[in-house]
């Protein structure tokens, strides 16, 4: 599965399970320069890593996960709060969320463990959408930023185990007909 579909499913799952989560997608602009560091983490992004990230007992569940490319860098980051009058009317998840969109370029995915909702901050600005909506945005960011790079694994042993299984099935046909 893509990031896309990773990020997606993950970011729907918390918000039936009502567990609050910010996701940073780190683009151009460092997150680093506007945030502490949080706790290295270095993995790939998964599904049960970024759940097992926000659950309660984690330490850094309060905090966010900065994803770089297809990594989860770190997590458990505190992020500024927003400078906008907006902020006032949010909880502090959503004006991080806000905040951070404000100075750099970062896509940011906010779920909220009030109501299940999912919000989507960039430059910014905070709006609310679906999950079908979010999977649509996180593949154009993506897209805009380039795709993360794909591991010696999916570009040469991927392929040549699906050409041998599909050689192997072809000898097996042809020696039953």
């Amino acid at each position: 599965r893509g990031i896309a579909a990773v990020l997606t499913s993950a970011v729907k799952r918390l918000a039936d399970q009502r567990t609050g989560g910010l996701i940073l997608l780190e683009s151009e602009v460092p997150v680093a320069e506007h945030s502490n560091l949080g706790i290295t983490l270095n993995g790939a992004v998964s599904e049960p890593l970024l759940l097992s990230l926000f659950d309660h007992h984690s330490p850094g569940h309060d905090g966010a996960v900065l994803i770089r490319g297809s990594k989860v860098v770190s997590f458990g980051l505190h992020l500024p709060l927003s400078r906008s009058s907006l902020s006032g009317r949010l909880g502090t998840r959503h004006a991080a969320a806000l905040g951070i969109s404000e100075r750099t370029d970062c896509l940011v995915i906010c779920v909220s463990e009030e109501d299940g909702g999912i919000s989507l901050a960039r430059f910014g600005e905070l709006r609310q959408l679906d999950a079908d909506a979010l999977d649509t945005e996180i593949a154009n960011f993506y897209g805009n930023i380039g795709e993360p790079s794909k591991s010696w694994l999916d570009l040469i042993i991927k392929p040549a185990l699906t050409g041998a299984v599909a050689l192997l099935i072809s000898l097996i046909s042809v020696n039953i007909y």
